[in-house]
């Protein structure tokens, strides 16, 4: 952090961020990492970029494959993130702080102004979900009736997350 980062007189910027599963951690850790700088006195303007941190709570069409809610919770038990859970999102969600890692969940409480990025169809959560990576073209109707959706709670979330302020 001394070492240039918040130099007295520039005009310093940060832009933190990530892409899959970079960009769900840069999620987690965006507001902390603008309030540790502010907190050991650096004059700096953080800002996010999020390439895909959205995953949607769903029920996997497969059988076979671990559902990304209980992932999700391994992942705050295993790592310990409770530290990253902010006390607006863990108040929403008392009991469920796994929630508060989760895009769906976690993303209408980001505070630092960010740019994200998602797709309607994102392949990986898609075929994750599916259990396979079989073209959409041979996909079952099922699966197809799954991936819509899929979708459909993509564009809720779009619809009805709030935009964050600031200038990016």
């Amino acid at each position: 952090v001394r070492r240039g980062l918040g130099a007295p007189g520039k005009s310093n910027k940060l832009l933190f961020g990530g892409c899959s599963a970079g960009s769900r951690g840069a999620m987690a850790t965006l507001d902390f990492v603008r309030e540790f700088l502010r907190g050991e006195g650096v004059d700096i303007e953080v800002r996010g970029l999020l390439d895909s941190p959205l995953w949607i709570d769903m029920d996997p069409f497969s059988q076979q494959v671990d559902p990304l809610r209980e992932q999700t919770h391994a992942v705050l038990q295993l790592t310990n993130a409770s530290g990253r859970v902010s006390e607006d999102c863990r108040s929403t969600y008392p009991g469920e702080e796994w929630k508060c890692l989760f895009g769906e969940y976690r993303l209408r409480f980001l505070h630092t102004p960010h740019l994200m990025s998602f797709n309607q169809y994102d392949k990986w959560q898609i075929s994750w979900n599916l259990g396979h990576q079989i073209p959409p073209q041979l996909w079952s109707p099922d699966e197809i009736a799954y991936v819509e959706a899929w979708r459909n709670r993509v564009l809720a979330f779009v619809s009805t997350s709030p935009v964050p302020v600031g200038s990016f």
